[in-house]
């Protein structure tokens, strides 16, 4: 029979040197027996899934509000899909898949009905005291508001799973983020937080489309399906489109792992992390997708031109269909990040401000300058457009 000092064995042999270990836990804030057979980040996991908060996510719109139908998207589907998805990163990077389970199944524990709308209408109604705030809010119902052990409040969770929750907000009890060298959180709740990233920019597509919302012509003018739909067309003949949808969403769910696997593992090379401590006091979250200006390759995916009345120089996206075979995989995309290196958030949401960008658009940022409140990064040849995102509503980036 498997000890829970087994498990902690496995995890120290098995895991990355810079993945958080169970038994390595700051532990919690009300001391408690440790389980005989389950590793604490385990414990944590299942307290959440049996809570009332995370039932009710069932009834807590994700993009589409509940009654609208059965094939939408809840918070409660939603966190289980960011579940899946950090696992599988984790298990590929070698980290501790159970503390990025708990994180990603906990994460949107205090969202309000209404999805961005609710905590804004929330957060105006309660400005005279404090505000409010979803990741504050999760934070509550993980500490105070869940009422289910005579001992304490709460859940009594351990702080790593607590340090997750609390994403961008300041937990001083944390004495894991209370620490002033801290900057960033264990690389499993960076996981737990780019899975959502994930998950939303794919399955809210996939809703939007079921909604009809969004037809192919519209589709096909984003590079990120269109690159994606034409492997399944160059394979398959006369694919029914409901199928060739899940496919596509599938296959843009691989790229974006993919690439976030090789930004993050580039990240953890190049600043030589080696611990946990590394993580969370390294110059630039280590989590990332690719560069700030990806896969903008000069005679490859873009043509520079110049412009004879200014003189500035701006770079035309090249159609896919004008690229080599070698580069037509290549996707190219603008990121807008923080002095840190931080993903920028549009406002109202967890949503990076990240544009993958179709045929025809005109870049004027370079990688690493600097842009302003009103500037234009890119726009589209016509002029009519000026990114290549499409919006849904609720705040929710679809593309």
């Amino acid at each position: 029979m498997i000890k829970r000092q087994d498990l902690e064995k496995i995890e120290v042999q098995s895991l990355a040197p810079y993945a958080m270990k169970s038994g390595e836990s700051k532990g919690r804030q009300h001391k408690e027996k440790e389980h005989s057979y389950r590793t604490r980040f385990q414990r944590d996991r299942d307290r959440i899934i049996h809570t009332a908060a995370f039932r009710r996510l069932e009834y807590k719109t994700q993009v589409f509000v509940y009654h609208e139908g059965d094939y939408y998207r809840t918070r409660l589907t939603h966190s289980l899909e960011v579940a899946q998805i950090a696992r599988s990163i984790c298990k590929s990077l070698q980290l501790n898949e159970d503390l990025a389970e708990a994180v990603a199944l906990s994460h949107d524990l205090g969202h309000p009905p209404f999805g961005h709308t609710g905590q804004n209408v929330l957060n105006r109604l309660m400005k005279g005291n404090g505000g409010f705030e979803h990741n504050k809010q999760s934070l509550r119902i993980v500490k105070l508001l869940e009422k289910r052990y005579p001992e304490f409040d709460g859940l009594n969770l351990t702080w790593e799973v607590m340090e997750g929750i609390s994403k961008h907000s300041q937990d001083e009890d944390n004495p894991v983020t209370s620490d002033s060298a801290v900057r960033f959180p264990s690389l499993e709740a960076q996981v737990a937080d780019f899975a959502d990233s994930i998950a939303y920019n794919a399955h809210d597509l996939d809703d939007g489309i079921t909604s009809n919302l969004l037809d192919l012509g519209q589709l096909r003018k984003v590079a990120l399906w269109k690159e994606n739909e034409k492997k399944f067309d160059e394979k398959y003949t006369g694919l029914d489109f409901k199928l060739k949808k899940y496919q596509v969403v599938r296959s843009i769910i691989n790229d974006l792992i993919s690439d976030f696997r090789r930004a993050t593992l580039k990240n953890l090379k190049q600043y030589k992390v080696g611990t946990v401590d590394d993580v969370r006091r390294a110059p630039v979250r280590m989590a990332a997708f690719g560069k700030e200006v990806a896969d903008l390759v000069e005679g490859v995916t873009v043509d520079k031109t110049v412009d004879e009345v200014t003189g500035l120089t701006s770079l035309i996206v090249r159609e896919p269909k004008q690229r080599s075979s070698s580069a037509k995989d290549m996707r190219p995309m603008v990121r807008l990040t923080d002095a840190n290196g931080s993903d920028v958030f549009i406002p109202g949401t967890d949503i990076p401000a990240m544009y993958f960008l179709p045929g025809g658009a005109i870049v004027r940022v370079s990688d690493g300058q600097e842009v302003e409140i009103g500037d234009i990064d890119n726009r589209s040849q016509d002029h009519r457009h000026h990114t290549a995102y499409c919006l849904l509503q609720d705040g929710h980036v679809l593309l």
